[in-house]
């Protein structure tokens, strides 16, 4: 309703405030936000989106982690918002980020999915939104793009989803241990580079996971 513009105004100035995002109360404040209209949802992602161009990291970090709260307290519509239209297009802004302190910024925002992964249901909603831009960003031409479609596939691994049928799980699996192996070919010096930091930290973390040829394969391909 009209009468509430200058309601929403103020709510909004609230997402930019230090105050909200430096304090645990401030933070749960601007995560109940999220629940007052799936509408009101739109708003709050411009001017967040507007509000990080700046770049910090402290400002970055803290509103993944209102994002995230938000999620882990949403359903129905509200949660479909947040996925498709907030967590999304910061995957889609991060990929095709045309300034690299962009792109860092909204990477912070991210990472509070992805060191949540443990979370229920984190993995699977990651898995989801992150198919339809991930593997086409990863063979376009523009370098930039593959490089940063990288670091955010290197971040998010690995990308599986416990709802899935085991045959599903392992092809997915297969997809990303094979785009590795073509990141490391890639063209790009840059490209490669984030390859093998993304290697390294694959295999440091998660080589218990990995099938030992895998393993065997891409360390080969290093030392090579």
């Amino acid at each position: 309703d009209s009468s509430s513009d200058t309601l929403k105004d103020m709510l909004l100035q609230c997402m930019m405030q230090p105050l909200y995002m430096s304090t645990a109360d401030g933070g749960k404040f601007l995560s109940f936000l999220f629940g007052l209209h799936p509408v009101f949802i739109e708003d709050i992602h411009d001017t967040v989106l507007a509000h990080i161009q700046c770049g910090k990291r402290s400002v970055a970090q803290a509103y993944g982690g209102v994002y995230f709260r938000a999620w882990k307290e949403s359903s129905g519509q509200y949660l479909m918002k947040i996925e498709e239209e907030c967590v999304q297009d910061f995957i889609n802004k991060a990929v095709h980020a045309s300034k690299p302190a962009l792109f860092t910024t909204l990477r912070h925002v991210l990472n509070e999915f992805h060191k949540n992964k443990k979370h229920r249901g984190v993995d699977e909603m990651l898995c989801r939104i992150y198919e339809p831009i991930l593997w086409r960003a990863l063979k376009v031409a523009n370098a930039t793009v593959r490089m940063q479609a990288a670091t955010l596939l290197f971040d998010a691994f690995p990308l599986s989803s416990d709802e899935a049928p085991r045959a599903e799980v392992d092809a997915l699996m297969q997809r990303q241990f094979d785009a590795t192996s073509e990141l490391l070919d890639d063209n790009c010096p840059r490209v490669r580079v984030v390859a093998i930091n993304g290697v390294g930290h694959i295999i440091s973390s998660y080589c218990e996971l990995m099938p030992q040829n895998v393993c065997r394969d891409l360390l080969a391909r290093l030392i090579g």
